[in-house]
């Protein structure tokens, strides 16, 4: 693995997984499906396409978190 500094606070790991643990992470992605991400507002979480206008997944899973 291989850190590659981009910007203050931003980085690329590279090579951080395996081809084939890239493509076992899509699919785990891919199955529990994407939703629109939400901004946090005042009143509470809103969907707002102008200010962020992407899809997301949460995985929560503290084992896989352990291996990486």
């Amino acid at each position: 693995m291989q850190r590659l500094d981009i910007d203050h606070g931003i980085f690329c790991l590279i090579d951080l997984l395996s081809p084939t643990e890239c493509e076992a992470l899509v699919a785990r992605a891919e199955a529990m499906g994407f939703e629109a991400a939400l901004i946090n507002t005042r009143k509470g979480a809103q969907l707002d396409r102008s200010l962020r206008d992407n899809d997301r997944v949460i995985l929560d899973d503290p084992a896989y978190a352990n291996v990486l």
